[in-house]
């Protein structure tokens, strides 16, 4: 089996195209080896290796980019090394230049805008702030969260489960990685906090921090460029803190640090995310944020 330490899987699949899930370990997608109507492909980030289960093959990683672009290993490699941070001039006749316009869409029938669930409370979000951003309760008692494009198109839903498995869904058709989760609540900030979840943007925006999520652990080129272009001086990145969160953040501040001030927090031990911080030690942790001033 061939893995290279050269190449960032992630980062090459989140770039061209490929939604990555949030704890950026399994994905499935449409295999791109044959006619394929629901997601047969399975991708495996940690053991870099996919599998097509209606037979099309399955292997490593690079065999994988290696039968999708026509490369060789050693072509693969060279190039990346030759790259800034992508390969995307390999898929200049694999990737049409300009992707196709998400579609707006509706939220679902039934959902209650004025009642919220119990453990949404308890967890400290407002009914004010969840109103706002326009969230409901569906018939399960989930949390069904809209999420928009900056200019307030409405492209997709997340839905939060309380005890169900996966405690997030997301609508079908939904580009997490062409979006930033609360970009259409941003107005012109000092800094801007950067972080994963929906949930944990709603809940900074409660505090006084403006922040926008990924929907993930992972900085896409589209992501990067919508936050380049919001009325901002510095992003404060504020990822999980976890393997996936802390590997989110190396490859964020690569992106972002020679073009616009970039920051982050450091989460104490037992904390996961910024709503593990509760109230009494959000300021604190906020007010001694690092810059990264040395290359990565």
């Amino acid at each position: 089996m061939i893995h290279s330490p050269n190449i960032n899987w992630a980062e090459l699949l989140l770039d061209n195209g490929f939604d990555l899930p949030p704890d950026g370990k399994e994905y499935s997608a449409i295999c791109p080896f044959h006619y394929d109507t629901s997601p047969s492909l399975s991708i495996n980030l940690e053991k870099e290796v996919w599998i097509c289960f209606s037979g099309c093959g399955a292997g490593t990683l690079m065999t994988f980019f290696q039968r999708l672009l026509n490369k060789t290993p050693t072509e693969i490699i060279q190039a990346k090394q030759e790259s800034d941070l992508s390969l995307d001039f390999l898929f200049e006749n694999i990737q049409p230049k300009e992707p196709e316009p998400m579609v707006q869409i509706s939220m679902p029938e039934g959902l209650l805008y004025d009642k919220f669930p119990n453990w949404v409370y308890d967890r400290g979000f407002s009914k004010e702030l969840l109103m706002r951003f326009g969230c409901g309760t569906d018939e399960n008692r989930s949390l069904v969260i809209p999420a928009k494009t900056r200019k307030g198109k409405l492209v997709g839903t997340i839905t939060r489960r309380r005890q169900l498995q996966p405690k997030y869904l997301y609508s079908k058709n939904f580009r997490k990685s062409r979006i930033l989760f609360g970009a259409d609540h941003i107005t012109k900030t000092d800094k801007l906090y950067l972080v994963e979840g929906s949930l944990d943007a709603i809940w900074l925006h409660q505090n006084g921090y403006p922040a926008v999520a990924l929907l993930g652990m992972s900085l896409s080129k589209k992501q990067e460029e919508l936050l380049l272009g919001l009325p901002i001086s510095e992003v404060v990145l504020c990822l999980d803190n976890d393997e996936a969160g802390k590997k989110g953040k190396q490859q964020a501040l690569k992106k972002l640090q020679h073009k616009i001030a970039t920051s982050f927090i450091s989460l104490p031990d037992g904390a996961k995310d910024v709503q593990d911080l509760g109230t009494s030690r959000l300021d604190k942790t906020m007010k001694k944020r690092l810059y990264f001033t040395t290359h990565i």
